[in-house]
């Protein structure tokens, strides 16, 4: 990739019927143009560019932009086709670029190998059962340095040096099975060209479990105010209380309504609505598993 190609020196002949060179036929009658596998021209490349000409050779300059396979095609510049100035079979009359066989050729763009040196750096403690998380992103840093000193980007592969109970794909996303500590690294080309960078630490800890939780009314008005009793049933919505956890780790957690029992004066609720049906003094909290909240 980089590469350039002077396409004049693709030669090009012009045959008759009978596969003899045809007399008069000049090469700078046409041009080499971006194409389809089919041969269907095209106005751009995804993979490569081609210059108007070399100034010191007149003659086109393809340049490799970017990893792939392209097509060119060899036509007929539109002035030459309008003028009529070559014959083809007798039942199509003048030659055009629909009715000749025109000369293709396929291209192969690769990434000229990386030499130099790769270098992994940062570190990264996750947790299992985890949802995949980004190692390029979150922590571990990738540095390419070609033989003199320059830095490069290029796509790396990422790999893990344990088989078991952790799971790296190619682009780095990580997930672990059991706590623990493993080597990771990336790599560059294949073969002879294969390139590995160090190896680097990471760490994997115990599936986040909640570890506390605790309630407030954070409410305007507040939901637990004093309220005098009229005779009348009320009813609370205990769900409006705020509810907030941490993991073992002090992480923040995040408890969905269903994961909440609510308990007013050592009885739990079927749900979240509680009826105040007769003056008192009521003592609230809510329930998760093993965890208690603090009281309100």
């Amino acid at each position: 990739m980089g590469d350039t190609f002077n396409l004049g020196s693709l030669a090009v002949d012009g045959l008759n019927k009978n596969k003899v060179d045809y007399y008069g036929f000049e090469e700078d009658d046409g041009h080499w143009a971006f194409c389809d596998e089919n041969g269907n021209v095209t106005d751009h490349s995804d993979y490569a560019k081609i210059t108007d000409s070399s100034e010191s050779t007149g003659q086109n300059i393809l340049t490799a932009t970017a990893p792939g396979t392209q097509f060119i095609k060899w036509v007929l510049n539109n002035d030459v086709v309008s003028s009529k100035k070559y014959t083809a079979l007798k039942e199509v009359g003048y030659a055009s670029n629909d009715n000749v066989e025109l000369p293709m050729v396929r291209i192969n763009i690769t990434d000229k190998p990386f030499r130099g040196t790769v270098i992994l750096e940062g570190d990264y403690t996750g947790y299992v059962d985890e949802d995949p998380v980004s190692l390029p992103q979150n922590g571990l840093k990738v540095t390419m340095k070609n033989l003199i000193d320059q830095e490069e980007s290029r796509p790396v592969t990422w790999e893990a040096k344990q088989l078991k109970n952790i799971d790296v794909t190619e682009t780095g996303d990580v997930t672990f099975t059991k706590p623990g500590t493993y080597m990771v690294r990336v790599y560059v080309g294949s073969g002879s060209n294969l390139i590995n960078s160090n190896w680097v630490e990471i760490k994997a800890l115990d599936k986040k479990q909640p570890a506390s939780l605790e309630i407030s009314d954070d409410n305007d008005p507040k939901l637990l105010a004093e309220h005098v009793y009229s005779g009348t049933t009320e009813s609370l919505d205990l769900s409006k209380l705020t509810v907030k956890g941490q993991d073992q780790y002090g992480n923040p957690w995040s408890y969905q309504p269903d994961d909440i029992t609510w308990n007013v004066n050592g009885s739990d609720l079927q749900g979240a609505d509680f009826d105040v049906n007769g003056a008192g003094t009521y003592t609230i909290c809510a329930k998760a598993g093993e965890l208690t909240s603090n009281k309100l």
